[in-house]
């Protein structure tokens, strides 16, 4: 912070608050779940954990062993913290559950955000990139998740952030880069497709092998903590990486959840994102990767997409942490084109640049106003009903009923609208 520019100082502090207004928004609002690995790898397994759930209930990743409970075992641990001082309504737990998840992000993109000045020097384009570390379209919405992606980039931002500061980290400073990187894997094994090229570039760039000893050090400490912590949820020894390779990837597991082509992620952040917007994202990471090839920022968002991409199964959720350095890749590209061709010189060049201004408004405005899952507020009506509700008869198979939210087990009855007869699902 010392090595920040004085003159930006402000203008961080103002796009901070921002920031941190916009999220509390979305903690707030954003109530559910975006996918439901959100909720039964997480939440479920922390509500069996409390002893409120059978383990017959957990999906097949619990006899599998394949999940770590790290994620898991810091909700826990608030829900008893605030249980311990009266707090219990789940929908209240819920919403500090998004507020921690929340605030580690944010406080990721700070990291993020002071670097801004040793990349960008115009001042123009310094500016919006502090704003667009803590205000970009999905970025309140996607912080709020209880998500292993969200956890697995937060704490990989933890640790490289020291390795892009322009003096080189210390020895200790290696080890907490280690234990961070660590616990990126841990919450996400994914993540190891960052941190392997992050680690090599950096070696080879720097030949130290005392940063090398130290890290190895911190690594090994998070692997010990996930061993101890994946122990205190099954009840046995196990290594869930492993355990989550044979599955998913030995015996294909992953893949009947469905193949997708190689060009999915590409075809998507331009359907999701909706132009310009999405072009926007796009060009700048091509950019980056055509023009500096070698910069570790490169190297490990074009592996992180392109691992992604070779792997069959593939959900947009599981790119959503490379948004993380669009601050860094937009403007660092339209600083050089103006720079070039004096865009902003350009009437075409200012009627997009407003379009992409209002679009990412609108996103961010929805994203962080409606309920993530929209049959949520059908829960707070039943947990808020005064009466007892054990049975309820609906026209759709409830697969997953979010029995964290029920004040009381409830039995479901699936209506068959054509005979009007009633099969009862067990809960």
């Amino acid at each position: 912070m010392r090595e920040f520019p004085e003159e930006l100082k402000t203008t961080l502090l103002k796009s901070l608050l921002l920031g941190i207004a916009l999220h509390l928004l979305a903690v707030f609002f954003s109530t559910g779940f975006h996918r439901p690995d959100e909720y039964l790898g997480m939440i479920q397994f922390m509500t069996y954990k409390l002893g409120l759930l059978p383990a017959s209930d957990l999906s097949w990743e619990f006899p599998a062993q394949i999940r770590p409970w790290a994620q898991v075992w810091l909700y826990y641990t608030q829900t008893k913290v605030l249980g311990a001082i009266g707090i219990t309504n789940p929908f209240h737990l819920a919403f500090f559950y998004r507020l921690l998840s929340s605030m580690l992000a944010l406080f990721s993109m700070f990291l993020v955000s002071l670097l801004i000045p040793q990349y960008i020097k115009s001042t123009r384009f310094r500016i919006l990139a502090l704003y667009s570390c803590f205000s970009l379209s999905y970025f309140p919405f996607f912080h709020a998740r209880t998500t292993a992606e969200n956890f697995g980039i937060t704490f990989f931002i933890f640790g490289l952030y020291p390795l892009l500061k322009t003096t080189p980290p210390k020895r200790i400073s290696a080890m907490m880069i280690g234990l961070c990187w660590g616990l990126s894997f841990i919450f996400r094994f994914q993540m190891s497709f960052m941190i392997a090229p992050a680690l090599i570039v950096f070696l080879v760039k720097n030949r130290s092998f005392d940063f090398l000893y130290s890290w190895i050090t911190g690594f090994l400490l998070s692997l010990a903590l996930m061993v101890w912590g994946d122990h205190w949820g099954y009840g046995v020894w196990t290594f869930t990486p492993w355990n989550y390779f044979y599955h998913n990837i030995i015996l294909g597991r992953a893949g009947s959840y469905g193949v997708d082509p190689f060009y999915y992620y590409g075809l998507k952040i331009f359907l999701q994102g909706l132009p310009p917007l999405s072009l926007l994202f796009m060009f700048s990471f091509v950019w980056w990767w055509i023009k500096k090839p070698t910069h570790l920022l490169s190297v490990i968002t074009l592996c992180f997409f392109v691992l992604h991409s070779v792997v069959g199964h593939k959900e947009a959720r599981f790119i959503y942490g490379l948004g993380a350095f669009l601050p860094l890749f937009i403007f660092t590209m339209l600083e050089e084109l103006d720079t070039r061709y004096a865009l902003s010189q350009k009437k075409w060049a200012k009627i997009i640049f407003y379009l992409v201004l209002i679009q990412n408004f609108l996103f961010l405005v929805i994203s962080s106003t409606r309920p993530a899952y929209g049959n949520f507020n059908f829960y707070k009506h039943l947990y808020q009903k005064e009466e007892k509700i054990e049975r309820i008869y609906t026209l759709l198979v409830n697969r997953d009923p979010l029995k964290f939210y029920l004040k009381n087990p409830v039995e479901w009855v699936l209506v068959d609208s054509e005979i009007q007869q009633a099969q009862v699902i067990s809960t």
